[in-house]
């Protein structure tokens, strides 16, 4: 009995310690896999035929994944989801046939307010009962360098009412234009309830000893990649937010060999003509965008007896509440010999004038901008800023410059003698972008958290252009981690300063094919997504409303002229400092 208690008591020693080093030898090889990739190795010795994966896998499906709108609301994109598509383009809006007219007298004194009457009629001569049509309406008179724009309230009986003031004297033309046909709009909303996104980001993988193998996989802001069964969850590695990726199919990869972030616009592949029907493909491939009513609108605009030739605000910029920049019903202002003046608050500084520039540049930029860092964290309509604020601040870059190493990586240039720095960061993914390495990425919160707590600092935050082929829930949820973020940041830093860029139209464009993957007709729905969001904190964030700027002055490329730029500046200085 006690011989077998022995023999019993050997075994059960060596099963254990059989065991235990099954279990460290599992353990040792993680590590070794982890710290040395010895996965290289294991390939060499057991090779297969495998052949690379580069390209992306392409399939679509219905997004599943979207998530509810918030309590008693829907998203924007709802409205036109059901729309039945047209029979025939005719069935659009037609500028040639649809009518405007000025209600009461085609004569004004400066400060009036004046209302146009805008009905719309399809290629058939048609009178359209249904509202959604995109419409602006603005004056102009390109003699003066002048320009605002109207406030359009749509009736919902495919005619819209515009409200104008006349802010100069003169002769203005009221232009009014079809930006988009509710059909347009319409096909491209729906496009956002189907996987992948028309410009998909993928993530870029690289074995990191043999760097020759390398997959390129579709990502989205959802737990659904057509194709792919298998995802890599980077949402911890977007700094919690969600972010997922097709694993790659190539055995040698894995999900922690990410390092880079690119995109594949699918539209210019061919693809979509897998998805779209031909009315809709010939809707998305039309140039139906910002079409000009043949109405040819003058008004006569007085100085009246107060003899005021252009209307100026009394209070300096400086002087007004940071929630009165949140006062977003058009017209906001105006353009005057190609300077905007807000219709709330006057500047003190001209960047457009040569003379006043120089006197800037000397004097007020060491009050304004010493001991100061400006961080500009957003896309390339930001980038634009740094590069007017560079030439003017003359810093020196201490990072790359954009000319050696791609547009799309992160700056800073540093003016030592006045304790200055200015810096652009790119916004969180989704980030439109080709082969940039994906740590240049973090979420708004991320960034925002890592601000020092006492310095003097001036944020400008932005993302619009770059989140326009998703659907929209993607932005309203990320402006919830940037107000998380702004929050925690004013609360430790009494010191910071922190603006809001809102969307810019670039509704003029010289592409045929934007509408699908970059349609203006979502700047109006965002601002109302930033306004709301952020509604109960105007108090302490300065919102910098470019809509009207780039309206007015018809910009046709997402990337405004110079003039617009130096005017988005002036409204953020003259906000924080007092000259």
């Amino acid at each position: 009995m006690e011989k077998n208690w022995i023999k019993l008591r050997v075994k059960t020693n060596k099963c254990l310690r059989t065991v235990s080093l099954v279990f460290f030898t599992i353990v040792i090889w993680i590590t070794i896999e982890t710290i040395f990739d010895f996965r290289l190795r294991l390939h060499d010795i057991l090779p297969d035929n495998q052949i690379p994966y580069n390209d992306p896998l392409i399939e679509y499906e219905p997004c599943t994944m979207i998530p509810h709108a918030p309590k008693g609301t829907i998203w924007p994109e709802e409205e036109f989801r059901h729309d039945t598509e047209p029979d025939s383009i005719l069935e659009l809006a037609d500028p040639l046939k649809s009518k405007a007219w000025i209600e009461g007298r085609t004569v004004a004194i400066v400060g009036d307010t004046v209302t146009v009457r805008v009905v719309l009629y399809n290629g058939y001569g048609q009178r359209k009962q249904q509202g959604g049509d995109l419409i602006r309406v603005w004056m102009k008179e390109p003699s003066l360098g002048a320009s605002s724009t109207g406030h359009v309230i749509d009736n919902k009986n495919g005619s819209y009412s515009a409200i104008l003031t006349a802010f100069w004297e003169g002769k203005p033309e009221i232009v009014i234009a079809i930006i988009s046909p509710r059909e347009v709009i319409s096909t491209a909303f729906k496009r956002r309830y189907w996987c992948p996104p028309v410009l998909m980001n993928t993530a870029i993988f690289t074995h990191p000893v043999v760097t020759s193998v390398v997959e390129e996989t579709p990502c989205n802001y959802v737990s659904q990649v057509p194709g792919y069964k298998e995802l890599c969850n980077f949402t911890q590695e977007n700094y919690g937010r969600p972010w997922f990726c097709g694993k790659p199919r190539h055995q040698r990869l894995m999900c922690q060999d990410w390092t880079m972030v690119a995109d594949v616009n699918l539209w210019q592949r061919g693809e979509e003509k897998r998805l779209l029907s031909n009315i809709e493909y010939d809707l998305m491939t039309l140039n139906y965008t910002a079409r000009k009513l043949d109405s040819k609108l003058i008004l006569t605009v007085t100085t009246g007896k107060s003899n005021q030739s252009v209307l100026v605000p009394l209070a300096k910029c400086a002087d007004v509440t940071k929630e009165s920049s949140w006062e977003t019903i058009s017209p906001t202002g105006y353009f005057y010999r190609r300077r905007w003046t807000n219709k709330i608050c006057r500047t003190t500084f001209n960047l457009t004038n040569k003379s006043s520039r120089a006197t800037f540049n000397l004097t007020k930029t060491e009050t304004c901008l010493r001991n100061t860092s400006l961080i500009l964290i957003g896309d390339s309509t930001l980038r634009q800023i740094f590069s007017e604020l560079e030439s003017l601040v003359s810093c020196n870059w201490i990072t790359d410059h954009w000319s050696t190493s791609g547009k799309h990586r992160p700056a800073i240039c540093v003016n030592r003698s006045q304790n200055f720095s200015l810096t652009w960061e790119l916004h969180p993914l989704p980030f439109c972008t080709r082969n940039t390495p994906r740590h240049y990425f973090k979420s708004f919160g991320a960034y925002l958290n890592e601000l020092q707590s006492h310095s003097r600092t001036i944020i400008v935050l932005h993302m619009y252009a770059h989140v326009l082929n998703h659907h929209s829930s993607v932005f309203f949820e990320t402006l919830k981690d940037m107000k998380k973020g702004i929050i925690g940041l004013l609360d430790r830093n009494k010191n910071a300063h922190v603006i809001i860029k809102g969307p810019n139209a670039y509704s003029f464009s010289k592409s045929t094919d934007h509408v699908i993957w970059m349609p203006d007709a979502y700047s109006r729905i965002y601002q109302a997504f930033i306004i709301n969001e952020f509604k109960d904190v105007k108090d302490r964030v300065i919102y910098l409303d470019t809509m009207d700027m780039t309206v007015s002055s018809e910009q046709w490329h997402i990337h405004v002229e110079n003039y617009v730029v130096q005017a988005y500046i002036e409204q953020i200085l003259n906000r924080i400092c007092t000259f």
